[in-house]
């Protein structure tokens, strides 16, 4: 065999080594330095299969961030990562592709958790609906903090109205997210309880909006939350109170 080319293998091989064996902690510190408004606490691991008891980024906070990262992605110039964090309700994951180009993937969003603990992510210290959100098979395709497609469904179960004491039931709901050239949707398909909810949210690629929703209280609903759509205008014939708006982030 010739030594020449057994040198530069060696040193690859020693190379790739060191980086797979690379603690977390280490690495943690020079990706801190590299991503403004990153912080990294109590992290674990190696490399490519770690975790942090909190990952800071700006003024969001997560919990028990687990990661795996698989270094074949890198031959095609991406960052492939899939990472599952905890929740008050129990853990979201996903599997994360980003680009040298700056455009990310993200396939397989699945978990769940409530809306009051994803509006404390936000920044909202009280939020007046909470119910259990589920995610369900999300993908999305972001390029430059723009969303060009999306698909899977969002469920929320069990909303309650929070401002009435007690609170008042809305009921369950499911959505499904889609895309339509250059026109993502998110669509209500099904609703179960008090408030029936029909029709979506439709958005264009610059970031123009269209909300055309319409909402009833079914048979049987709590007085309060009839009164509650009378604040949205008038209903039609049947009963519905419409949302009509359009705008621009």
């Amino acid at each position: 065999m010739n030594l020449k080319l057994l040198i530069p293998v060696g040193l690859l091989a020693l190379c790739i080594g060191l980086v797979i064996h690379l603690p977390a902690p280490v690495a943690s510190g020079w990706v801190e330095t590299q991503i403004p408004g990153l912080r990294l606490t109590g992290v674990s691991g190696d490399v490519f299969t770690g975790r942090a008891q909190y990952v800071g980024i700006n003024d969001i906070t997560l919990e028990d961030v687990r990661w795996q990262f698989s270094p074949m992605g890198l031959l095609l110039g991406r960052a492939d990562i899939n990472l599952k964090m905890s929740t008050d309700t129990g853990s979201v994951s996903a599997d994360v592709s980003h680009s040298v180009l700056g455009n990310t993937r993200l396939q397989n969003v699945n978990g769940n958790a409530s809306l009051s603990w994803l509006g404390g992510l936000a920044g909202y210290r009280f939020v007046p609906m909470d119910g259990l959100l589920n995610l369900q098979d999300v993908s999305a395709d972001i390029e430059a903090q723009n969303l060009l497609h999306a698909k899977g469904q969002a469920v929320i179960n069990n909303a309650n109205w929070l401002l009435f004491k007690p609170p008042i039931t809305f009921g369950s709901f499911k959505a499904a997210l889609g895309s339509k050239g250059e026109v993502n949707s998110l669509e209500v398909i099904d609703s179960d309880g008090p408030l029936q909810v029909q029709g979506g949210v439709r958005m264009g690629a610059n970031r123009g909006y269209v909300v055309d929703i319409r909402m009833r209280a079914r048979a049987g609903a709590d007085q309060r939350l009839k009164k509650i759509l009378d604040q949205l205008g008038k209903a039609d014939t049947e009963g519905w109170y419409k949302i009509d708006e359009r705008g621009r982030l």
